[in-house]
């Protein structure tokens, strides 16, 4: 890379490849609107002195308007933090390039100074933290902006003085429903069940404590009162006996 240098030099004595060599590397990094302008140029140091004449003023055109942007810049006027940052970033890199450096100092000044007058308490209180880098007050600043962000936040979700339950603490509560809509159903079951042992409702017969010689008399009795259906149904045709009937069998 060298030897290309050296060719854009006035007066110098590179050799002829070197010199290709130079012509080809500046061609190469031109813009296509310019090739045009400068195709029939062939020699490296003329062609180096022609594009330093025409776009070597970039620091005096650039130096007014940087400055201006430096001076009406505050941080009252932007919306978040984040934005403001890439601003001054923004300018802070045209100053330097046009040889008008701005300092660490300077920047925390520029926004010290800026604050809107309903936050003028705030400039105090990041001063006494002692910070001496722009990028520790940036941090900071975002950090508090989240967090008020986060307080808006939650302070809309839902009114004042109201309280929310969690998905699990949901999930908690209808599966608690569940169980007693089932206890209810088993319960309602429980009641309409009838004891095979004793006949009584509102318990399963594997939970009956009637004593034993009293179930076997209950079921006796049971099937008791079974015959006495099963007589009366198949007696069918029953005769029903007046006077008049006896008295043709005593004549």
């Amino acid at each position: 890379m060298k030897k290309l240098t050296e060719t854009k030099k006035i007066g110098n004595k590179s050799p002829p490849e070197h010199i290709a060599e130079a012509i080809i590397f500046l061609k190469k990094h031109l813009d296509k609107n310019l090739m045009h302008d400068y195709a029939n140029i062939k020699d490296s140091t003329e062609l180096w002195q022609t594009l330093k004449e025409r776009f070597d003023n970039q620091k005096e055109i650039n130096l007014p308007h940087a400055l201006e942007e430096w001076k009406n810049l505050r941080f009252q006027d932007f919306q978040k933090v984040e934005e403001y940052n890439s601003a001054v970033l923004r300018i802070v890199a045209q100053l330097n390039y046009c040889d008008s450096p701005v300092y660490e100092a300077k920047m925390l000044d520029k926004t010290y100074n800026t604050f809107h007058k309903e936050h003028k308490l705030l400039p105090r209180i990041f001063k006494k933290c002692g910070y001496t880098r722009f990028s520790e007050l940036m941090v900071t600043l975002m950090l508090a902006e989240k967090n008020d962000e986060l307080l808006i936040k939650n302070h809309n979700s839902r009114p004042t003085a109201a309280k929310t339950f969690s998905k699990v603490n949901a999930m908690a509560v209808e599966n608690s429903e569940r169980r007693n809509q089932t206890n209810r159903e088993d319960t309602t079951q429980k009641r309409e069940t009838i004891c095979y042992k004793r006949g009584s409702k509102g318990h399963w017969s594997r939970t009956c404590r009637t004593p034993p010689h009293l179930c076997k008399l209950y079921q006796e009795y049971i099937k008791g009162k079974a015959k006495e259906v099963n007589l009366t149904e198949n007696f069918e045709g029953t005769s029903y006996l007046e006077d008049s009937d006896f008295a043709n069998e005593l004549d």
